[in-house]
């Protein structure tokens, strides 16, 4: 017995198409189980994603405080992460009048947003690629949800004040781009990867392997243009940042093999 789309030319096995969408259910009510718990209670823990060095700037952000301090002048705040993080959270928890332990919760609810903003992406880039429509079209989407809120893989990454979900999924949404090749497609490409950078520095890997690919197949105005939208747009935001956000990222970046690498162990011997 065969499940078969009139628009195209796939057929899958009805037992798959059973798997899939058991899998993608299972996931969905694990992750409601989760948001409910997050919303009555979330302002009283923080979860597994060492959410304490994140939450402190966006708190910052959130009350018209700069989230960038000197990282080796007391206090010694460090803000690990990139700009669109903190003020991106902070202005959306400002929308809706998070400020004080609510903006646990209405954060976490935020990065869950930006889950499904990467699952349409990714159904979005299967889509294009294999010239899915009708059912198979479907059946991706609700795979794509299921694997953006997969208890098991994902975990607390989809329910945490981390820049993680928000920049893969921007990357999702610049590889949908890099596929679909709309005209001028590396130019907006480039500011997606800017976009993803911003909330999470080293996203830029991706950018590097889509250059990768340019670079062997020999699309030299696509690699040209991809890379100096992307460099631009990174130097205007080195050049206009304040002296606190240039020393933390140069300081970061310079000794990336030992601060960074310290700072999950750290967060975790916090009471």
């Amino acid at each position: 017995m065969k499940f078969i789309s009139k628009d195209s030319g796939f057929s899958i096995p009805n037992l798959r198409v059973a798997a899939v969408l058991l899998f993608v259910l299972l996931n969905i009510a694990v992750f409601l189980l989760r948001a409910v718990s997050i919303g009555r209670y979330g302002a009283l823990f923080a979860s597994s994603g060492a959410e304490p060095l994140a939450i402190y700037p966006v708190w910052k952000a959130v009350h018209h405080l700069p989230a960038y301090g000197w990282p080796l002048a007391f206090p010694f705040s460090l803000a690990l992460y990139n700009y669109l993080f903190y003020y991106g959270y902070a202005f959306f928890l400002r929308l809706v009048g998070a400020s004080g332990a609510d903006i646990l919760p209405w954060g976490r609810l935020f990065t869950a947003g930006f889950a499904m903003m990467g699952a349409i992406a990714q159904w979005k880039l299967v889509q294009s690629h294999l010239k899915l429509r009708g059912a198979c079209s479907a059946l991706s989407l609700f795979f794509a949800v299921g694997l953006w809120y997969c208890a098991s893989m994902v975990s607390f990454w989809a329910v945490s004040i981390r820049p993680d979900m928000a920049a893969v999924a921007v990357v999702m949404a610049a590889l949908w781009i890099v596929v679909r090749q709309p005209r001028f497609a590396f130019a907006y490409a480039g500011v997606l990867f800017y976009l993803a950078w911003s909330f999470k520095q080293s996203v830029i890997l991706a950018l590097a392997g889509v250059c990768i690919f340019l670079l062997l197949h020999k699309r030299w105005r696509d690699l040209a243009l991809l890379a100096a939208v992307f460099a631009a747009l990174v130097s205007a935001t080195l050049l206009l940042g304040s002296p606190e956000y240039g020393t933390t990222f140069w300081l970061l970046h310079g000794s990336s093999g030992n601060s960074a690498s310290c700072m999950p162990s750290a967060a975790g011997k916090e009471p």
